[in-house]
């Protein structure tokens, strides 16, 4: 039905414009729109409001109606649905959102679901699962890190807040020349192709080409957290003569500072017959924590540069990985390295001044 609009409308066409061109809700706007439309007379008809406005003429007619019978104000509430009630309550939802929280996650949504079917006692479609923790929560699959079992957390924590400042301020006292701060480590590169995920659409199995080439060669580094500097070499392998080498270079690099340097206790760094230079001190992170070494995390940045890459020869490989070193500026290097635990240790700590009366 075409219906006639020639109900009162007691609002000014002054005061409906105002309120159109202050709201920025369009599904508020557009029901101000409406009455500013009928009280100016442009529109007579819900004929002509309908195809002004897109909108099916029963759904102005609602709106109509309401402003007869309850004015302005009952049809700009803004009114929110409910919706589809939860499958789980709010209690169960913190406590699945704190359980995901955990660095042990879950190897699979299906492995969720089948955790809450134990932990509440219901039993949720694989759907609802996803949505739940993908999309309302962020729950995402990613790829773990690796965890020694034989790792002594306590030792590890130990580290961090209190042998880590203990020992540089330890050789600052000892020492008559700047204490440099330095994190060692190895990795190796070699001709295998390093597989990587990859983004293609739904559906789409991505295909990398691999090698099985086992040429490779070992780099050398060093990092100051503080700074950004750094120091890298190439050895053919990894043992206490090479790395003794890599220490008087990097000695003679660094002459005038007292160099502490934080790395693990492989058997090339603690070997008996190695040479270390007077101005360099080695001290070992706990065992099983390469967490706690931000060289891991550079070499890491490394490797995702040449993973998927098919490299011909040692000499490819070489060239490639010496310009993505190369282009590593300081900046670069101490947003990598410059963890959280070696932070607040340099951080200056903010001192309270006491004013006499």
């Amino acid at each position: 039905m075409n219906r006639k609009l020639n109900f009162e409308i007691s609002e000014t066409t002054y005061d409906l414009k105002t309120l159109l061109l202050n709201e920025k809700d369009p599904r508020i706007r557009e029901r101000i729109q409406l009455i500013y439309l009928i009280k100016s007379g442009e529109i007579t008809k819900l004929s002509k409001a309908s195809k002004i406005l897109v909108r099916d003429r029963r759904t102005l007619g609602t709106w109509v109606k309401t402003y007869e019978k309850f004015g302005l104000e009952t049809l700009l509430e803004r009114r929110t649905s409910d919706g589809r009630p939860s499958c789980l309550t709010t209690e169960q939802y913190n406590k699945l959102e704190f359980k995901l929280s955990e660095s042990g996650g879950f190897k699979s949504y299906k492995h969720i679901g089948s955790w809450i079917l134990e932990e509440f006692g219901i039993d949720i479609a694989y759907k609802t699962v996803f949505r739940i923790c993908h999309d309302k929560l962020g729950a995402r699959p990613k790829v773990s890190r690796p965890k020694n079992p034989k790792q002594d957390e306590e030792e590890l924590e130990l580290f961090k807040k209190k042998t880590f400042s203990e020992v540089i301020d330890k050789t600052k006292i000892n020492s008559k020349k700047e204490v440099k701060v330095w994190f060692q480590d190895e990795a190796r590169f070699g001709l295998i192709t390093e597989q990587r995920r990859k983004i293609t659409l739904k559906g789409v199995k991505p295909i990398g080409l691999k090698q099985f080439e086992f040429e490779n060669f070992w780099m050398y580094g060093v990092v100051e957290p503080l700074s950004g500097d750094s120091f890298f070499m190439e050895y053919s392998v990894l043992d206490s003569v090479c790395f003794g080498d890599f220490l008087s270079q990097f000695s003679k690099q660094n002459p005038k500072s007292t160099n502490l340097i934080f790395l693990d206790g492989s058997r090339a760094h603690t070997a008996k017959a190695l040479k270390i230079p007077k101005n360099i001190i080695l001290h070992l992170i706990p065992p099983y924590s390469p967490e706690l070494n931000p060289k891991e995390r550079i070499w890491q940045d490394l490797k995702k540069e040449t993973c998927d890459e098919l490299f011909e020869n040692l000499n490819s490989l070489r060239t490639f990985l010496y310009d993505k070193v190369n282009n590593l500026t300081k900046n670069m290097l101490r947003s990598l390295s410059f963890y959280p635990y070696i932070r607040e240790y340099f951080t200056p700590k903010p001192t309270r001044l006491w004013l006499g009366v």
